[in-house]
């Protein structure tokens, strides 16, 4: 993935508009334009881009970056529960909806064993 595309992808996750983006960033319309049209962009310009981001957008950008190359980032801040679900698509949600009826159910029937130990004893 390129570093446009992620921070394209960063802009649509956290509802950034290119306006909000340059006047943070301090550059151009056309610059921030040609850029996130693949146009090679400056060191500079870069920097400046990533430093506009918060910390939560920043971590999104790098998370995609990371994740493109099949790798995964380890943070020493653990972040929200609720945050992560809300990153789910379809497919993940559904994995963890089963994941946790899974967990529900082996709790139900380790219950249950013990239930029955303590009557029988």
């Amino acid at each position: 993935m390129k570093i446009s595309a992620a921070l394209t992808a960063t802009m649509d996750e956290f509802g950034l508009t290119g306006t909000d983006l340059v006047t943070a960033a301090g550059i151009t319309n056309s610059r921030l334009s040609r850029f996130l049209n693949g146009t090679a962009i400056k060191t500079d310009g870069l920097d400046k881009l990533i430093d506009a981001l918060d910390d939560d957008a920043f971590r999104f950008l790098i998370e995609k970056l990371i994740s493109a190359r099949g790798l995964h980032l380890i943070v020493e801040e653990q972040p929200e529960l609720s945050d992560l679900v809300e990153r789910l698509d379809e497919t993940e949600t559904a994995m963890l909806l089963n994941a946790l009826a899974d967990k529900i159910r082996k709790g139900v029937t380790a219950q249950g064993s013990r239930k029955r130990e303590l009557v029988t004893t």
